[in-house]
Formats: structure tokens, sequence, C-alpha cells
């Protein structure tokens, strides 16, 4: 987290709080072998990483709850597509994922529900929960229709 404070204390900490990763890499899954789904914001990233620290630290300094990536998912879609496991595989393209979760030995299900309710109770306290539950991304699924969906 003393790396992420050296980022926000700036003037511009707030700008990088908003900042999109964007560009093909980052939208097109066969650009990264799907390895970079993580929400194209901090916010985000931090969620689908599992790092409730740097997550609570992000919305302390005014990180948005309420974002939505280009495909229209907000952060409960993301942690639904994070939730499903995925067999691992001896690729170098799967590195940035599996660097991000290397200390995480539960199953993806477990930290992501957890995460989940963690994210809900942010987004209840902020009054944007039922905004955030019924969004639907561009595939036209709500985050429980998405989690239906994909089993």
């Amino acid at each position: 987290i003393q790396v992420i404070q050296k980022f926000l204390s700036p003037r511009e900490g707030k700008i990088l709080l908003e900042q999109r990763a964007t560009g093909r890499f980052f939208s097109d899954p066969r650009e990264s072998d799907g390895c970079c789904n993580f929400g194209e914001y901090p916010l985000a990233f931090a969620a689908c990483t599992n790092q409730k620290d740097t997550f609570d630290y992000l919305v302390q300094c005014g990180a948005n709850l309420d974002i939505f990536t280009s495909n229209q998912r907000n952060i409960l879609h993301l942690l639904v597509l994070h939730s499903v496991h995925r067999p691992q595989q001896d690729s170098d393209s799967d590195f940035f994922e599996s660097a991000a979760m290397e200390d995480q030995q539960e199953d993806p299900c477990e930290w992501c529900r957890d995460m989940f309710d963690h994210v809900q109770k942010h987004m209840m306290e902020k009054g944007i929960h039922d905004e955030m539950w019924n969004a639907r991304d561009v595939e036209g699924y709500t985050p429980l229709t998405l989690c239906a969906a994909r089993g």
C-alpha cells in the first residue's frame, strides 16, 4: 500500500484513480490471452486480484465504485467472471494473472464470494448497490444473470 500512497499523494492522484487501461491489449482477450480482464480501473484491479486492503484504501481516497468497463461491466460483473474456476495452464501468457494471484491458495469461488460481499457492502454504504446490481453489460446480463449463465 505504501507504493500506492506515493502515487496518490501528489495533486494528480485523484486523476490516477480514474485512469483506464485502454487499447487492444486490454480490450481484446486474444491480445493478452485473456489475462488482462481486470476491469480497466485500479479499483476493479484490486477487487479482481483479491487485494482488500488496497481496495479499501482506494475507496477511502475517493475511487468511484460505480465504474463500468468498455463492455459495460461493473465490479460485480467482473467478480462473477473471475469466480469461474479456470484450469492452470503452463503458458507464459498467464504470467501476470498467476503473479497477481500467487498468494491465494483458496478456490477462486471462495475468495470471489468474499470479495463480492465486501464490494457490495461498500456499494450499500454509498447508496449505489441496487443500481450496480441491476446494471446490464453489453450482453444484457446483470451480475446475477451472468452468474447463472456462466454456471
